[in-house]
């Protein structure tokens, strides 16, 4: 597989595990939590990273985001299980379509997000920076809340 492709699974690897272990590690009585009435409550943003997990996978197999299909990747409930289920789904298609391409493939990787045409670095930054903007959101909500970060985040990020 391409070198480049490895190094980007592993650092999707790494961000998407914290996710999950904030999951796991999030206390039922918080699962509807929001701070404010205009975010969107834990449960119904994890929900959304199925979404967007979804239309990214989808667009390196057409070549164009298509912002309509987000909720067609949704489950059908916002319980932790189909949740965990949803994301795991969307990282193994993900990691499919990673490992299909080779070097060549991956040059020649452009993909339409809305009119900005990007390139595989532009791309899977975008993934991984899209998922670490979200755990900022979630450690602020933990902090607001009283709730502790997991392990894992704060032995990383000292969240």
């Amino acid at each position: 597989m391409d070198a480049v492709v490895e190094d980007f699974l592993h650092s999707w690897s790494f961000v998407r595990r914290m996710t999950y272990d904030f999951i796991a590690a999030l206390d039922d009585r918080y699962w509807l939590y929001t701070p404010v009435e205009s975010l969107a409550p834990l449960a119904k943003q994890f929900r959304h990273m199925i979404g967007i997990s979804g239309l990214y996978n989808d667009a390196l197999r057409h070549r164009t985001v298509d912002f309509e299909r987000k909720r067609s990747f949704y489950p059908a409930t916002i319980d932790k299980a189909a949740i965990v289920a949803g994301l795991r789904m969307q990282d193994a298609e993900l990691e499919r379509l990673m490992r299909a391409l080779d070097a060549e493939a991956r040059q020649a990787l452009l993909i339409d997000f809305g009119g900005n045409k990007m390139r595989f670095g532009d791309y899977t930054t975008m993934l991984v920076q899209h998922e670490a903007l979200h755990q900022g959101i979630w450690a602020l909500c933990a902090r607001l809340a009283g709730f502790a970060t997991p392990p894992l985040w704060q032995q990383e990020w000292v969240l």
